[in-house]
């Protein structure tokens, strides 16, 4: 089954991705039980096309499952680049522990907020508080909102979010994508109104969709045979390219274009250097396995949804990575969805994800990003201020 270039999180729907949370997920069963727990239930029911059996696209040939030659433990010694330090983990709990709160009222004190909630899904409606205090300060929260509060709270039932401590998730019925959260760090109106107003497949957008593409294939091959002496791939990566430019999905958008086959073969060429490089280097020496290709994930939790490029493992450890085709930057909107990977992957996987990858491309840059509490707690703002917009 291979994920058309349409379909493809950069060139995308008609449909905003950050506007597809469901509408009736804050309406109530006949119970009188918040639709977000059967929409957690759900959540939890989905998988990943390798996690089920289905073939993810790793070859212009044909899809190829990802089976126990791509998976397994490793070994060496440069997998402890890939070490994070310990931080809480985030458990695989079931529905009815999410920690999903009503505010029942809000108020200011001197530098702080206290906010009275009530539990929304404990046996019995406990009612608790929660201080808000440092930049969390700044979130716009009124009584009848739906927050998921992450963190412990003490005997007197009171939980303390501040700089270092804790998230408090607003509305988090709505699912919103990395890459909005981190483009709206420069602007949240361009971020929003590039969601809501989808061009038309541009140059740049069809070569990111090829390139990434073209990186996920090649580096599935070049991991099967990277640890073999002499082994070789069965396939090439300019054969895989060359597969990929006859899938009439991508010749639709080049006849758009108006491009030719030479012409985008001379574009996408220019990329298999450093990919190839990348690929032989990291799973040949580093002892990197492919865990999947194009991870979808839904975060009820953190109130996110995003897919990642390419989930690595290293000694049992998950690494998310991140794919950029464009110019090497650096920029907080690349780094900050790294960071949004690292907390989707700890939920989905119940472990302690504190690094991910950020890897372009065009110049074969690439380094560890490092999930910093303050910087997660920046961009759960961010993505607070965004929900409230929509809800508002």
């Amino acid at each position: 089954m291979m994920i058309p270039p349409s379909s493809s999180k950069r060139v995308g729907s008609n449909q905003p991705a950050a506007f597809r949370s469901t509408s009736d997920v804050t309406e109530k069963t006949e119970e009188g039980e918040p639709s977000i727990k059967r929409l957690c239930k759900d959540f939890r029911l989905l998988k990943s096309p390798s996690k089920a059996g289905l073939p993810v696209r790793c070859s212009s040939t044909g899809d190829i499952p990802v089976g126990k030659d791509c998976r397994g433990q490793i070994s060496g010694t440069r997998a402890a680049v890939y070490a994070a330090p310990n931080l809480p983990v985030v458990p695989k709990s079931p529905t009815s522990d999410l920690p999903l709160y009503k505010v029942v009222s809000v108020m200011e004190q001197k530098g702080s907020v206290v906010l009275t909630v009530q539990s929304l899904t404990a046996p019995a409606a406990t009612i608790r508080t929660c201080v808000l205090r440092g930049f969390w300060v700044q979130t716009s929260v009124v009584t009848g909102d739906q927050v998921v509060i992450i963190g412990s709270f003490d005997e007197q039932h009171e939980c303390i979010i501040d700089d270092n401590h804790n998230f408090l998730i607003l509305h988090p019925d709505t699912l919103i994508s990395p890459t909005l959260i981190g483009g709206a760090g420069y602007c949240k109106r361009k971020a929003l109104l590039q969601e809501m107003i989808r061009s038309e497949t541009t140059m740049e957008m069809f070569v990111g969709t090829l390139v990434h593409d073209l990186m996920q294939r090649t580096a599935v091959a070049i991991s099967r045979v990277a640890r073999t002496n002499g082994g070789q791939p069965t396939e090439s990566s300019a054969e895989i390219l060359t597969g990929l430019l006859r899938d009439p999905r991508y010749r639709q958008d080049m006849y758009t274009l108006e491009l030719t086959t030479e012409e985008i073969t001379k574009i996408a060429s220019s990329f298999l250097p450093n990919i190839e490089k990348w690929a032989w280097t990291e799973f040949r020496k580093a002892g990197l396995v492919i865990a999947d290709i194009e991870e979808w994930i839904w975060s009820p939790r953190y109130g996110v949804k995003g897919r990642v490029d390419m989930t690595l493992s290293a000694a049992g450890r998950i690494v998310p990575l991140e794919i950029k085709t464009g110019k090497e930057s650096w920029a907080t909107s690349h780094t900050g969805q790294v960071l949004l990977y690292t907390l989707l992957l700890s939920e989905k996987h119940g472990q302690s994800i504190s690094e991910g990858i950020l890897y372009y491309t065009k110049t074969g840059g690439y380094r560890t990003i490092n999930a910093e509490q303050e910087h997660l707690g920046a961009l759960i703002q961010m993505r607070n201020d965004i929900s409230n917009y929509l809800k508002r």
